[in-house]
């Protein structure tokens, strides 16, 4: 019963994931529609982890697993990347300060990024010729485990940090939902896209969402030099200081 479940939501929650991050792209940056949008293709990327996240332990697939877990860390970051701005005080409660739920998640990726790549240390075959039988999956564990866990504990010391980049939080929250989205589409790619060939099914979702990562960061720093403050781009509501007490 669950496994049909899951077999049925895994391919509906990663075409939501992709049709609300379109509509989030296309909208207005800041209006309702780009925010409802964005908290379904959040929500669609963590659904569609979810179920790749179960199959993957029922099939001891590591590398899928990993995927996956990289993927819903990239989309809760994303979203709160807008909460956590700038640095507040300790004795701070709130959505504002980085908490269990952020703490919690960078340290399972941590762990999860360090094992597996560990695995994929021990699968590495010691002569040349036996990498045709075991494939390049244990280079792409390594690789992949490394990033995973740089990335946590990056994170991990952003969390403490006193001070912090005014406008990082906007280049974060943009690539790493993009990045997150593309994993997904890996992972579709890789289950649905049969008639192509593996690697085609890596490298196609993979390099069109490596270049639209670069893209964006471009595209952002380069108006963010420009304009100086996100907010002379974009409308931005989410844990914004209350204007209107200043006001007489």
């Amino acid at each position: 019963m669950i496994e049909q479940l899951i077999t049925w939501l895994f391919p509906v929650s990663s075409i939501v994931a992709g049709l609300a991050a379109a509509g989030a792209l296309v909208a207005q940056k800041g209006s309702s529609v780009h925010r409802r949008a964005g908290r379904g293709g959040c929500l669609g990327v963590l659904v569609a982890a979810a179920c790749v996240i179960w199959m993957s332990l029922d099939a001891n697939d590591y590398m899928k697993l990993l995927l996956a877990a990289l993927a819903g860390y990239l989309a809760i970051s994303s979203y709160r990347a807008l909460y956590l701005k700038r640095p507040v005080p300790r004795a701070t409660f709130g959505p504002t300060r980085a908490g269990p739920l952020d703490k919690g998640v960078a340290q399972f990726l941590l762990i999860a990024s360090c094992a597996i790549c560990a695995w994929g240390m021990m699968a590495v075959p010691l002569s040349l010729d036996a990498f045709t039988r075991a494939g390049i999956e244990p280079a792409f564990m390594i690789g992949i485990g490394l990033f995973g866990a740089m990335l946590a504990l990056r994170d991990m010391r952003r969390f403490r940090a006193r001070h912090l980049d005014p406008n990082g939080w906007l280049v974060i929250h943009v690539t790493r939902m993009m990045a997150g989205l593309a994993i997904v589409g890996v992972l579709a790619a890789e289950a649905y896209l049969t008639v192509f060939s593996e690697f085609e099914r890596w490298a196609a979702p993979a390099g069109l969402g490596a270049v639209s990562v670069g893209f964006a960061v471009m595209l952002l720093t380069r108006r963010l030099g420009r304009d100086g403050d996100p907010r002379a781009i974009y409308d931005i509501r989410i844990a914004e200081p209350d204007k209107t007490r200043d006001t007489p």
